[in-house]
Protein backbone atom coordinates (compact mmCIF):
# COMPACT_ATOMS: atom_id res chain seq x y z
CA UNK A 1 0.00 0.00 0.00
CA UNK A 2 1.06 3.28 -0.22
CA UNK A 3 1.52 6.07 2.36
CA UNK A 4 -0.49 9.45 1.99
CA UNK A 5 2.20 11.45 1.70
CA UNK A 6 3.29 9.30 -1.60
CA UNK A 7 0.00 9.60 -2.76
CA UNK A 8 0.04 13.52 -2.35
CA UNK A 9 3.38 13.82 -4.38
CA UNK A 10 2.24 11.62 -7.15
CA UNK A 11 -0.66 13.71 -7.66
CA UNK A 12 1.17 17.07 -7.19
CA UNK A 13 3.40 16.26 -9.77
CA UNK A 14 0.38 14.84 -11.92
CA UNK A 15 -0.77 17.73 -11.46
CA UNK A 16 2.10 19.90 -12.58
CA UNK A 17 2.53 17.51 -15.57
CA UNK A 18 -0.65 18.17 -16.57
CA UNK A 19 -0.59 21.59 -16.20
CA UNK A 20 3.05 22.36 -18.34
CA UNK A 21 0.77 20.10 -20.71
CA UNK A 22 -2.33 22.30 -21.16
CA UNK A 23 0.89 25.67 -21.51
CA UNK A 24 2.86 23.83 -23.87
CA UNK A 25 -0.31 23.06 -26.03
CA UNK A 26 -1.39 26.78 -25.79
CA UNK A 27 2.18 28.09 -26.88
CA UNK A 28 3.56 27.88 -30.92
CA UNK A 29 7.33 27.25 -30.40
CA UNK A 30 9.00 28.87 -33.26
CA UNK A 31 12.62 27.74 -33.74
CA UNK A 32 15.52 28.86 -35.89
CA UNK A 33 18.35 25.80 -35.63
CA UNK A 34 20.38 27.94 -38.85
CA UNK A 35 20.75 30.86 -36.12
CA UNK A 36 20.30 29.04 -32.74
CA UNK A 37 17.20 30.55 -31.04
CA UNK A 38 13.54 30.00 -30.49
CA UNK A 39 10.39 32.07 -29.15
CA UNK A 40 7.68 31.05 -28.09
CA UNK A 41 3.81 32.42 -29.19
CA UNK A 42 0.66 32.44 -27.98
CA UNK A 43 -1.17 29.53 -30.09
CA UNK A 44 -3.63 31.50 -32.15
CA UNK A 45 -1.87 35.05 -31.60
CA UNK A 46 0.54 35.75 -34.53
CA UNK A 47 0.75 34.07 -37.63
CA UNK A 48 4.58 34.44 -39.52
CA UNK A 49 4.30 36.80 -42.76
CA UNK A 50 7.56 36.32 -44.01
CA UNK A 51 11.31 35.16 -43.36
CA UNK A 52 13.93 37.86 -43.03
CA UNK A 53 17.39 38.01 -44.84
CA UNK A 54 17.54 34.86 -46.10
CA UNK A 55 16.30 32.45 -43.10
CA UNK A 56 17.94 34.88 -40.08
CA UNK A 57 14.60 36.02 -39.00
CA UNK A 58 11.25 36.14 -38.94
CA UNK A 59 8.50 38.72 -39.31
CA UNK A 60 4.83 37.62 -37.88
CA UNK A 61 1.74 39.63 -37.73
CA UNK A 62 -0.84 39.71 -34.36
CA UNK A 63 -4.44 38.23 -36.23
CA UNK A 64 -6.23 41.31 -35.33
CA UNK A 65 -3.55 43.24 -37.63
CA UNK A 66 -2.65 45.32 -34.68
CA UNK A 67 1.12 44.19 -33.32
CA UNK A 68 4.32 42.69 -35.10
CA UNK A 69 6.79 40.89 -33.90
CA UNK A 70 10.16 40.50 -35.56
CA UNK A 71 13.08 37.87 -34.57
CA UNK A 72 16.42 38.36 -36.17
CA UNK A 73 19.95 36.68 -35.51
CA UNK A 74 23.29 37.92 -36.85
CA UNK A 75 26.74 36.43 -36.62
CA UNK A 76 29.07 38.70 -33.92
CA UNK A 77 32.40 38.06 -32.16
CA UNK A 78 31.90 37.85 -28.81
CA UNK A 79 29.50 38.81 -26.65
CA UNK A 80 29.78 41.88 -25.36
CA UNK A 81 26.58 43.73 -25.99
CA UNK A 82 28.51 47.29 -25.99
CA UNK A 83 28.50 48.62 -28.92
CA UNK A 84 24.49 47.19 -29.92
CA UNK A 85 23.45 48.53 -27.20
CA UNK A 86 24.34 51.84 -28.04
CA UNK A 87 23.38 52.07 -31.69
CA UNK A 88 19.94 50.23 -30.46
CA UNK A 89 19.69 53.57 -28.51
CA UNK A 90 20.37 55.49 -31.26
CA UNK A 91 17.74 53.73 -33.85
CA UNK A 92 14.66 53.42 -30.82
CA UNK A 93 15.61 57.10 -29.96
CA UNK A 94 15.21 58.69 -33.55
CA UNK A 95 12.35 61.17 -34.37
CA UNK A 96 9.22 60.49 -33.58
CA UNK A 97 10.79 58.31 -30.50
CA UNK A 98 11.37 57.87 -26.71
CA UNK A 99 12.73 55.63 -24.72
CA UNK A 100 11.71 54.96 -21.73
CA UNK A 101 13.49 51.74 -20.06
CA UNK A 102 16.73 50.12 -20.55
CA UNK A 103 18.41 47.43 -18.65
CA UNK A 104 21.48 45.71 -19.67
CA UNK A 105 23.73 42.41 -18.32
CA UNK A 106 27.01 41.28 -19.55
CA UNK A 107 25.72 39.19 -22.86
CA UNK A 108 22.52 40.68 -23.35
CA UNK A 109 20.21 44.15 -23.23
CA UNK A 110 16.54 45.56 -23.49
CA UNK A 111 14.90 48.96 -24.59
CA UNK A 112 11.45 49.97 -24.36
CA UNK A 113 9.64 53.29 -25.48
CA UNK A 114 7.26 54.98 -28.02
CA UNK A 115 7.66 55.20 -31.63
CA UNK A 116 5.27 56.99 -33.89
CA UNK A 117 2.52 56.14 -31.77
CA UNK A 118 3.40 52.75 -31.34
CA UNK A 119 4.84 50.92 -28.25
CA UNK A 120 7.93 49.13 -28.77
CA UNK A 121 9.99 46.62 -26.68
CA UNK A 122 13.53 45.08 -28.35
CA UNK A 123 15.78 42.44 -26.68
CA UNK A 124 19.34 41.28 -27.78
CA UNK A 125 20.96 38.28 -26.38
CA UNK A 126 24.54 37.78 -27.34
CA UNK A 127 26.21 34.00 -27.31
CA UNK A 128 27.95 31.36 -29.09
CA UNK A 129 28.97 34.53 -31.95
CA UNK A 130 25.20 35.53 -32.62
CA UNK A 131 23.29 38.07 -31.47
CA UNK A 132 19.58 36.87 -31.50
CA UNK A 133 16.80 39.38 -31.60
CA UNK A 134 13.45 40.20 -30.96
CA UNK A 135 10.89 43.41 -31.28
CA UNK A 136 7.50 43.68 -30.52
CA UNK A 137 5.25 46.70 -32.14
CA UNK A 138 1.89 47.91 -31.10
CA UNK A 139 -0.60 50.73 -30.94
CA UNK A 140 -0.70 52.60 -27.54
CA UNK A 141 -4.18 51.37 -27.36
CA UNK A 142 -4.03 48.70 -27.69
CA UNK A 143 -1.26 48.49 -24.40
CA UNK A 144 -4.65 46.51 -21.95
CA UNK A 145 -3.85 43.20 -24.92
CA UNK A 146 -0.24 43.25 -25.36
CA UNK A 147 1.38 44.66 -22.53
CA UNK A 148 1.34 40.91 -21.02
CA UNK A 149 2.69 39.41 -23.73
CA UNK A 150 6.12 41.37 -23.55
CA UNK A 151 6.59 39.15 -20.26
CA UNK A 152 5.57 36.23 -21.83
CA UNK A 153 8.15 36.74 -24.78
CA UNK A 154 10.97 37.92 -22.20
CA UNK A 155 11.00 34.84 -20.85
CA UNK A 156 10.17 32.46 -23.76
CA UNK A 157 13.55 33.95 -25.59
CA UNK A 158 16.30 31.42 -25.24
CA UNK A 159 19.51 30.28 -26.91
CA UNK A 160 18.29 26.49 -28.37
CA UNK A 161 19.91 23.82 -26.23
CA UNK A 162 19.12 25.06 -23.24
CA UNK A 163 16.63 23.01 -20.76
CA UNK A 164 13.91 24.81 -21.66
CA UNK A 165 10.39 22.71 -22.16
CA UNK A 166 9.47 22.75 -26.23
CA UNK A 167 5.95 22.56 -27.03
CA UNK A 168 4.63 19.90 -30.33
CA UNK A 169 3.87 21.45 -32.95
CA UNK A 170 6.35 24.24 -33.04
CA UNK A 171 7.44 25.90 -36.08
CA UNK A 172 11.14 25.82 -37.45
CA UNK A 173 12.55 28.23 -39.46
Amino acid sequence: MFSRSAIFVWAAVSTIAVSNAVQAQSALDVFNSHMGYSISLPAGTFRPIRSLDGGKGQKFLSTDGRATIVTYAEPRAGTDVSRAYTDAQKTFNGPGSHVTYRARGRNWFAISGTTNGKIFFHKTLASNGLYKMYTIQYPQTARATYDPLVNFLDTAFTQTGTTRSVASGGHTL
